[in-house]
């Protein structure tokens, strides 16, 4: 599974923590899970090895979902993943990106729901 967690300005530490907290309810479903942070760019993913991951913030940038896509979509993941996990608050531009992979987006609690999908991505919010 590739987790990308939205670490832009508009995201909040405390739903930056959010997102890690639905990271390790993915991960104890079994198989690997890597993790990425995302704004305008995506990081490298890395393989998360243990509960309670916590994700620091290296990024505070602008939003782009579609670098978080493209990441996921690039040549050396394509057999990688399974399935594509976005974390974010939703205050994203409408998303361009088609994925080669399954994707659900997770959006915080406050967040934005209302923003272009036209790939009919899964989307889904946390409301605890």
């Amino acid at each position: 599974v590739f987790f990308g967690a939205d670490a832009s300005g508009s995201v909040s530490n405390d739903e930056l923590q959010r997102m890690c907290a639905e990271l390790d309810v993915v991960r104890k479903s079994g198989g690997n899970t890597y993790y990425a942070s995302w704004d305008m760019d995506c990081e490298t993913p890395v393989l998360v090895k243990q509960n309670g991951f916590v994700g620091k913030r290296t990024k505070c940038g602008g939003t782009s979902l579609d670098s978080a896509l493209n990441k996921a979509n690039e040549t050396l993941n394509k057999n990688k993943y399974d399935l594509v996990v976005i974390a974010t608050d939703g205050y994203i531009p409408d998303i361009t990106v088609k994925c080669h992979r399954p994707v659900l987006i997770i959006i915080t609690k406050d967040g934005n729901m209302d923003f272009g999908n036209p790939y009919n991505y899964k989307v889904v919010q946390i409301n605890d």
